[in-house]
């Protein structure tokens, strides 16, 4: 049984629980499928900056997010609309519209985000909550991020089969049911599948954990 230090005290852990949260840091650091290590540890910085983004207090203000114009406060070279996606995510989710989204992966007035992309910001955003709000739970600052792991992104085709749309709570693209031609969800649904199971499980074993040492 390994110990973790908690408000100057030393609380048991199993270390597969260590070993899990390891294993979520090493996930961010690593090469997702459109994101290389890099620009998925970029997105997480960009997540916790956001919180403190004048632009983002003000749409949170507003009536509606869509009369606060401006540019946001970021910490990254991030194209533009991954900077939009994620701190509208981390700060108005609640507000989040299907307009709003193809605006993203269709262009306007910034370069087009492609709904893959974006379906992997969500599940970096998920993995990086999940952490940050454990070690919160337990009295402890935010950990740093760790460096990037060398390798590329595992995505070959970066094309969506038509039919998809990216309107299922929460963010997630689903399949328009009267253009599903076959049984297989498309690549960005599959990918946000995994990525929801992935942080389901975590989440799971870190609460389990935080409940046996009240």
């Amino acid at each position: 049984m390994m110990e973790i230090g908690v408000a100057g005290e030393l609380l048991p852990i199993r270390e597969s629980l260590a070993r899990e949260v390891e294993v979520a840091w090493g996930r961010l650091a690593s090469p997702g499928t459109w994101w290389t290590g890099s620009e998925r540890l970029a997105i997480a910085a960009e997540a916790r900056h956001a919180k403190n983004c004048p632009l983002c207090q003000q749409r949170k203000a507003a009536l509606s997010p869509y009369t606060a114009a401006g540019e946001h406060d970021s910490t990254s070279d991030l194209p533009p609309a991954a900077i939009e996606a994620i701190h509208r995510i981390v700060t108005d989710a609640g507000r989040i519209t299907e307009r709003w989204i193809l605006s993203l992966i269709e262009g306007g007035e910034m370069p087009v985000l492609e709904e893959t992309g974006y379906v992997e910001i969500i599940g970096v955003i998920a993995v990086l909550t999940g952490l940050d709000k454990l070690y919160q739970a337990l009295g402890l600052p935010p950990r740093d991020l760790p460096g990037p792991l060398p390798a590329s992104p595992a995505g070959n085709d970066r094309r969506v089969p038509n039919g998809t749309w990216p309107m299922s709570p929460p963010w997630r693209p689903r399949m328009s049911a009267r253009k599903i031609q076959t049984p297989i969800p498309s690549m960005a649904t599959r990918t946000s599948i995994a990525e929801s199971a992935w942080c389901r499980k975590r989440s799971s074993i870190f609460s389990t954990w935080m409940w046996s040492c009240i």
